[in-house]
């Protein structure tokens, strides 16, 4: 995936203090990375059974990447606490639709880029 292929795509999703804007672009990747290792590591709690400590991680991400200031960014306990039990699948869809619409759509491999990135 190259960084050109990133899409920065805006949602809003509602917590128990109101609405927040939540995007996942690159801060909420590297903030991803940072708790899970890799981007990969992340992506693949959103396979099988997703763990409430998972959905805590990415919308944490998510939301702190539209703060500008590190000051008022979240951890997942706060997020925790900003849950409404009855609201998890909706959370999970919207955490879902964010994450399809940021990756690349799947495109047949240009030959140019493949000889480019067998060069370096």
């Amino acid at each position: 995936m190259k960084a050109r292929d990133i899409k920065n795509k805006e949602s809003k999703i509602e917590l128990l203090d109101g609405l927040h804007n939540i995007t996942i672009d690159f801060n909420a990747f590297e903030e991803l990375e940072n708790e899970y290792g890799s981007i990969s590591d992340a992506f693949s709690k959103f396979t099988g059974v997703i763990k409430i400590i998972d959905i805590k991680k990415f919308l944490c991400a998510g939301i702190n990447a539209c703060i500008e200031n590190e000051d008022e960014h979240y951890t997942p306990f706060a997020i925790g606490k900003l849950l409404n039990v009855k609201k998890v699948d909706a959370y999970v869809t919207t955490l879902m639709e964010l994450l399809d619409k940021a990756l690349p759509e799947d495109e047949p491999i240009d030959e140019d880029d493949e000889e480019e990135n067998t060069k370096n």
